[in-house]
């Protein structure tokens, strides 16, 4: 039966009508049923007559309020083991629905039409799960802590879905067993759920309950999450078992050797809000290649953990600030310091979940010696055994806010250790604007240096959400503050940094919102002298189309302390610079099946000038293929140097279906003239159970003929298997 558009307000009125009868008691009771549906799409079992349903979606995007154009329904159940989903998502143009996704964790599927929904298992208002599908029955799932703060996107839960397009729209039935989530064992247990369905023919977000423009995340704004009662269920301490075995060849500077190794990773639920984890001899051979980045400044990039081991409840582990100043960066672990070799892993264990109200994280990795040779310059390098400890505790307080401490430890076999503590808050002050900030210090076994010499402190003011935001921030890190298991980007510095933000929505016409902005950041060293000031004034409109483009303008003094390289032989010198830029970024809705985006700036440049002229392009040819195209190209003239440099990045993209799916990404830039390659292809024959194939080669264009025949090649192939005791 189809619903027409004249019906659709009528029977939204009633729709909400009968929420609101059950909306107001403080915890809805979904029924427990002994005989769960078949998780086939098809949502003809009778159990679901019997289902809880949830139909009183509301518009956040593009008018917040808005009844949808579009009926949208989601029936809750549950059985002493699972929950189960059904959600019926009307569609009055079903020939117009958006479905190009069938990758797991493929997070495209954000551009599709699309389900998603939290679920906050432990009831704190600050945690939880996050899980997506599309008319294809994609899945897609990640952790979050915080609401959003941090949202690892390389967590994947054991739940099942099916997906179908009919004539009235699309359906989706959901598996999730409770032994993916982790609760308080408890024959009563509350659990925070919000609903998400993406409309991309419409433009339209539409949450139940409503998360408001103020906060920032949408459906991880668990804190505003309805309570669902759920009784007598059990998590269940299961014992899950992962030995893989890996083969292959790796040729470098023409010699080939042979790949072969074997391991095993277990996981066991010691209480459904504990879990354990252990790697022998861990390999990451299916972690995706890094993107290259291009780096015109003095200071570190910041490259991401993509390790499953390392990702799997991973906020339990961070403090500091992401991306700046990280107390606990895994990625130097297992890894050289330029990140360009794995250091092999004997072991490594870790303990994550809470204890009453208290979040828990616990590691411990040990790694092997091992010496990397470089052929082309004729070096080695030894590195020795470490082992790398963690640990760090959180209390959550007061809805949202926690204050926690974290203790970090490495040490070199038979040589010195480094120790970094510290302490931490964030206290919310009503629902949007919160205060937060941190203490730490590092000791290093082999010096007694003042604490202050060695430590780095921080307090932050802010707001965020799609309404009004703000940041006042404080940081000071000391010249010698180095967290031997951390990331510091930017050391010795006093640093104020504040910015402002107020969108303005329009009621009707093209133009959604506009939004002026300004950001300010103030730098000094301990000595007292300026390093760093910046200011930016930006506008950015948002069309209803999902097109968006923004213009700004900055202006930026910086001292350079010591000559650093830009490009190849080309060394900025030490001294003081005066620069401003001005420009635009343009971006197009990403659900078309061609979208792309652009930056074009032009200003000065250590002295000298810098044009910036960086296009990106997605086309999704079809659901089984995608193809993407970004270039990053800077004309600079500088110290009577004037040279291009450009990082193109290419991208294929197939799936077969929700189990096969294969990628080849291609990559150089001028700077190191190196041209790589990598393929990558994956069979999963149910979750944990992969068979894994990886191809990459590095070849050098820069050096000279006979050397450049030489590339650095590998070939893997992985598989691993899990059983559940």
């Amino acid at each position: 039966m189809k619903v027409s558009k004249s019906t659709i307000p009528c029977c939204f009125v009633l729709l909400f009508l009968s929420v609101s009868l059950f909306a107001g008691d403080s915890v809805l009771s979904p029924p427990r049923v002994l005989q769960p549906p078949r998780v086939d799409g098809i949502l003809d079992d009778e159990v679901w007559k019997q289902a809880f349903v949830v139909s009183d979606f509301i518009v956040r995007l593009p008018r917040e309020g808005d009844i949808p154009t579009e009926r949208t329904e989601m029936r809750v159940l549950y059985t002493e083991t699972a929950l189960y989903l059904a959600f019926q998502a009307f569609d009055s143009r079903p020939d117009k629905i958006v479905a190009t996704v069938l990758k797991r964790d493929d997070f495209d599927l954000l551009q599709n039409d699309q389900l998603a929904f939290a679920i906050d298992s432990y009831n704190d208002g600050r945690n939880g799960y996050w899980f997506s599908t599309n008319p294809l029955g994609a899945r897609v799932d990640a952790q979050f802590a915080n609401e959003g703060d941090l949202f690892e996107t390389n967590w994947n839960g054991i739940w099942d879905c099916k997906a179908r397009i009919d004539d009235q729209g699309w359906t989706a039935e959901i598996e999730i067993p409770f032994s993916t989530l982790r609760f308080r064992k408890s024959e009563t247990n509350i659990m925070g759920m919000n609903f998400f369905r993406r409309i991309v023919r419409t433009n339209e977000q539409i949450f139940a309950p409503l998360i408001p423009l103020k906060l920032s995340f949408g459906t991880p704004n668990v804190s505003v999450a309805r309570k669902y009662e759920f009784k007598g269920i059990q998590g269940a301490q299961n014992l899950f078992v992962k030995p893989y075995a890996l083969g292959g060849f790796s040729t470098e500077s023409g010699s080939t050797d042979a790949e072969k190794d074997a391991g095993v990773d277990v996981r066991y639920q010691l209480t459904n809000s504990l879990i354990s984890n252990f790697s022998i001899n861990a390999d990451f051979a299916e972690a995706d290649v890094d993107d290259r980045q291009v780096n015109l400044t003095r200071f570190s990039l910041f490259f991401p953990e993509k390790r499953d081991f390392f990702l799997e409840s991973a906020g339990n582990f961070q403090f500091g600030i992401p991306g700046e100043t990280e107390i606990f960066f895994s990625r130097r672990i297992g890894l050289t310091e330029d990140s360009t070799d794995a250091v092999p892993i004997l072991f490594g264990a870790k303990l994550t979940g809470k204890i009453g109200l208290m979040d828990v994280g616990i590691l411990d990795v040990q790694t092997r010696s091992d010496s990397f040779c470089d052929g082309a310059v004729a070096s080695c390098e030894d590195v020795p055994a470490e082992n790398f400890s963690v640990v760090r505790l959180r209390s959550g307080f007061a809805a949202r806010s926690y204050v926690g401490g974290i203790l970090t430890n490495r040490s070199t076999s038979g040589s010195s250790s480094t120790q970094t503590y510290g302490a931490d808050a964030n206290v919310y002050l009503g629902n949007e604007i919160f205060v937060s900030g941190f203490a730490a210090g590092v000791r290093f076994s082999d010096d007694d240096s003042n604490f202050l010499d060695s430590a780095a402190f921080d307090l932050d003011l802010s707001r965020s959400g799609e309404r009004t935001s703000f940041q006042l921030r404080y940081t000071d890190i000391a010249a010698g503050f180095d967290p031997a298991i951390g990331f510091v980007q930017r050391p010795d510095t006093r640093r104020l940094q504040g910015k402002l933000f107020v969108p303005y929505y329009r009621k009707s016409g093209d133009l959604l919102s506009i939004t002026p902005g300004y950001s300010m950041i103030r730098e000094e060293n301990h000595d007292g002298a300026l390093t760093f000031f910046a200011h930016q004034a930006s506008v950015k409109a948002l069309f209803q189309s999902e097109d968006q483009v923004t213009f700004f303008v900055n202006r930026k003094e910086e001292y350079v302390p010591a000559d650093f390289p830009v490009f190849r032989t080309v060394v900025i010198p030490k001294g003081n610079y005066l620069d401003h830029r001005a420009g635009v970024e343009l971006s197009t809705k990403q659900g078309r099946a061609v979208s792309g985006s652009l930056v074009i700036s032009e200003g000065g440049f250590y002295g000298g000038t810098r044009f910036e002229f960086t296009p990106s392009l997605l086309w999704k040819v079809n659901r089984h293929f995608s193809l993407s195209q970004a270039v990053a190209s800077n004309f600079v003239d500088v110290e009577e140097h004037q040279f291009n440099l450009y990082l193109t990045r290419t991208r294929i993209s197939y799936s077969m279906n929700t189990s096969f799916s294969a990628s080849a990404i291609l990559q150089y830039d001028n700077s190191s003239q190196k041209l790589g390659v990598n393929f990558r292809a994956g069979y999963l024959f149910r979750e944990g159970t992969e068979l894994f194939i990886s191809y990459n080669e590095i070849m050098d264009q820069g050096l000279p003929i006979g050397f450049a025949d030489k590339p650095e090649r590998s070939l893997l192939i992985k598989f691993t298997y899990m059983l559940q005791l």
